[in-house]
């Protein structure tokens, strides 16, 4: 097989997945820059939370990536305000102290995202920046700082992929998943049609043989004299009626 031939199938078994791989293409666009920045500005952790948050809010669509960005950044900002100000308000040194301003910090936090879905980072938010800010040195103002900062990165990073690197809008992603599911319908009723006739024809062999069977009962020149089938049974007796139920139970 030659390299034509090759690239020529390879492109048909991957043409009903051209928005799938867009998409792959995209995230891992927006994870890369993102990461680059972050090492060109020296951001701690390596830039894990612009990183993440690329990833997190890269979607099939210009329009899905945006709201995903918008979300992520409100439930972000608030997660971190509230979990920034618990955590100066109320020392937490001991691991008993520290557990229970978790709970004071996650709780809130959480029915906000259960009343409204744009918090849903919100409780996620308020744990990194608990917990992570006496590992790295830092205090829960300047750690909610970075958090912000570094998720308002990663979401313009998205954006920007979303936007510039092969840009999938989501009316053609609506347009895609109704021509697939159209020919889903039409192979189904190609099989729904073929079922039908072949019952058709069984039904017509079956009339065919009952026919048969109540001509072969009382022949014209018998019922005209009388004269019975080879059995000695009359014309219209237990054999004609035998027949005619057979061909009742076969008519369609």
């Amino acid at each position: 097989m030659t390299i034509g031939a090759a690239w020529t199938q390879a492109r048909a078994r991957l043409s009903p997945y051209r928005a799938q791989l867009r998409f792959c293409l995209r995230m891992t666009a927006a994870a890369l820059l993102a990461f680059a920045l972050a090492q060109i500005w020296n951001i701690p952790l390596n830039g894990l939370w612009s990183v993440l948050t690329a990833v997190v809010v890269t979607q099939m669509s210009v329009g899905g990536s945006l709201r995903a960005t918008t979300e992520y950044v409100i439930g972000t900002i608030g997660g971190a305000i509230y979990a920034a100000t618990i955590g100066v308000l109320i020392p937490h040194t001991m691991g008993l102290a520290t557990a229970g301003v978790l709970a004071l910090t996650i709780a809130p936090l959480a029915f906000a995202a259960a009343v409204n879905p744009s918090f849903r980072s919100a409780p996620f938010t308020g744990a990194i920046v608990l917990l992570i800010a006496g590992q790295v040195g830092e205090g829960p103002i300047e750690s909610a700082l970075y958090r912000l900062l570094e998720v308002a990165l990663g979401g313009w990073v998205a954006v920007v992929v979303s936007l510039l690197v092969l840009p999938q809008r989501a009316y053609g992603l609506g347009l895609d998943a109704a021509a697939r599911l159209l020919d889903l319908l039409a192979q189904l009723l190609l099989k729904l049609l073929s079922g039908f006739n072949a019952e058709a024809r069984c039904r017509g062999d079956d009339t065919h043989a009952a026919r048969g069977r109540a001509r072969s009962c009382c022949l014209p020149g018998d019922c005209g004299r009388g004269q019975g089938r080879a059995d000695d049974q009359p014309c219209g007796g237990a054999g004609s009626r035998s027949a005619g139920a057979d061909l009742a139970a076969a008519a369609p």
